[in-house]
């Protein structure tokens, strides 16, 4: 049965008034987290309530006191609050056992330090093969797991749009705002990034598909980071809105290169620029030894060893690294320490986990036989 305000019994009102919900504004920004979390639209937490739907709706995008002007709306808050206490979502888990703490994934968690603390903007690039997606997929769950939610992700199609990439945003971000009204969408996204306690920093996992003319898409990402800005901050970094991550392939970085005159606006605004070389030889080792060994490293033959790089090597024919120290070089570029400018030769992560988890069975099998 759906209750209205006015027709709450007083046993209700009491029940409710003991519901330990917090005011109406921060109540709307939790609630609309826990139904993110969830996977939960307005009508289903409407009907989990016992609740109108346009009432939940006007309630979760912060309308309710203005089209029910006299209305106690802590009623209607703490209902809503009981409702999500009754169904609590699962708590965010951390990164899977198989996710390797490679050189690769230490860059993208610097970058995103940076990012949340500065404010700041950085462009990751890298071949297919580095995990780049799964790697910031676990920093994610590990920064969640933490008990924090200021890293949103969102994963840009192959054919983005203004609109779309602002819906994506706007569900990754728990706003309630269902629309297909472009100013409508930044508005909510600047009134949710600012209520929060910390200034959240935005993911773009394949970002390349934004390089794309005429980059409306990418420009929309640009206005959304300049209008959750403050002018008038005391400090300077905390005038350049919300954290950005644009990650991708080198395609990303290569697209900004190309169209730097008509993407003008970008080139005081990127701070970081990182080009991942992916795991070398002596990491995949290391990494194959510390998995594979009962508290220390395992020792490893030269012929296991040359099964494990066998079993986890690749190319990167875009990108040119020195031959002895590894760092990325351009065409025709010496490097300092005299090493010679080829193609990257580097190890997959995932191969690497995948012939770390043969290894394993086999080993268990074998103490089975035994």
């Amino acid at each position: 049965m759906k209750l209205k305000g006015s027709s709450y019994s007083e046993e209700v009102r009491a029940r409710l008034a003991a519901v330990p919900a917090p005011d109406y504004p921060q109540a709307v920004l939790e609630i609309n987290r826990w139904m993110v979390r969830r996977g939960l639209p307005a009508a289903a937490l409407a009907e989990l309530a016992g609740l109108g739907r346009s009432t939940v709706n006007q309630w979760c995008q912060g309308l309710y006191p203005k089209f029910h002007q006299g209305t106690d709306v802590s009623l209607l808050t703490a209902r809503l609050w009981e409702a999500m206490l009754a169904h609590p979502a699962p708590a965010p888990a951390g990164p899977p056992e198989r996710f390797l703490a490679t050189h690769n994934a230490e860059e993208i968690r610097r970058a995103l330090t940076t990012c949340l603390r500065q404010h700041a903007c950085a462009v990751v690039h890298g071949a297919p093969a580095e995990e780049k997606t799964f790697s910031v997929k676990c920093l994610v769950a590990e920064h969640q797991a933490a008990g924090r939610d200021d890293l949103l992700y969102v994963y840009a199609p192959a054919d983005p749009s203004p609109l779309g990439m602002l819906q994506r945003i706007c569900a990754a971000a728990g706003t309630a705002l269902r629309s297909n009204l472009r100013f409508a969408l930044i508005q909510s996204l600047i009134e949710n990034f600012r209520q929060r306690e910390r200034m959240p920093t935005l993911i773009v996992d394949e970002a390349q598909h934004l390089l794309r003319a005429p980059f409306d898409a990418l420009e929309t990402i640009r206005e959304l980071r300049d209008l959750t800005g403050n002018d008038l901050a005391e400090r300077r970094q905390d005038s350049y809105g919300c954290g950005l991550l644009l990650i991708g392939s080198h395609e990303l970085y290569a697209q900004f290169e190309r169209n730097k005159f008509l993407l003008g606006q970008w080139r005081d605004r990127i701070q970081i620029k990182r080009q991942l070389t992916g795991m070398d030889e002596t990491e995949a080792l290391e990494i194959a030894a510390r998995e594979l060994g009962n508290g220390r490293p395992a020792r490893l033959g030269e012929e296991l060893k040359r099964e494990i790089l066998r079993a986890a090597r690749e190319v990167d024919p875009h990108t040119l690294a020195c031959g002895k120290c590894r760092k990325a070089l351009n065409a025709g570029e010496a490097c300092s320490c005299g090493g010679q400018a080829k193609p990257c030769v580097f190890h997959s992560p995932r191969k690497l986990s995948i012939w770390i988890d043969r290894a394993r069975e086999k080993r268990a099998a074998q103490r089975g036989a035994a």
